[in-house]
């Protein structure tokens, strides 16, 4: 699964020519620029853009990645990953995080019925430690940069399999970030 990271804070420019050009004439044209620049506060950071659930077996019920472990549970073989975001700022800055729900599971090919994906994320203060706290199951939360000027949130999931046809299936999961 991908995650797709867009910050709401970008700056914002626009721009804008007016030209009255008349042949066998001498003319002017006017340039009209706006330019509005708002702080860049918050630098993300990516660090691992995929949550893979690795092999999964059909009859494994439910198979979990647990983001504030980085741990899997059920029945599943191979490598998985959970998605990881650093959050880069001025210590004890504020932000906002949301995600754009839900998040469907689509099969590569054919129509089949995949298995339901469930969110859950987990957040930690800062960049040094590997401790993280387990979100709720909403889709927004808020953070605060702690002494390093860093936080991390993780991103894994559960998915329950009863019902879902073999095959490879994925989806997105759009998460916005503001400034607070």
């Amino acid at each position: 699964m991908q995650l797709i990271f867009r910050t709401l804070f970008p700056a914002l420019l626009l721009f804008a020519l007016l030209a009255q050009p008349s042949l066998g004439q001498t003319s002017a044209g006017r340039l009209q620029v706006h330019v509005e620049v708002t702080p860049s506060v918050l630098t993300l950071v990516v660090k691992s853009e995929h949550i893979d659930f690795g092999a999964v077996r059909e009859d494994a019920g439910e198979v979990r990645l647990d983001p504030a472990t980085g741990e899997r549970w059920g029945l599943a073989s191979g490598a998985w990953s959970t998605g990881e975001v650093q959050v880069l700022g001025p210590t004890g800055y504020s932000y906002g995080v949301q995600v754009v729900a839900p998040t469907h599971l689509r099969p590569a090919r054919g129509a089949a019925e995949g298995p339901r994906f469930t969110l859950l994320w987990a957040q930690s203060p800062n960049c040094s430690s590997d401790t993280f706290t387990e979100q709720s199951s909403g889709f927004s939360t808020r953070g605060t940069l702690g002494v390093e000027g860093c936080a991390r949130l993780r991103f894994g999931g559960g998915l329950e399999l009863a019902g879902a046809a073999p095959g490879e299936y994925s989806g997105l999961l759009e998460v916005h970030f503001i400034a607070i």
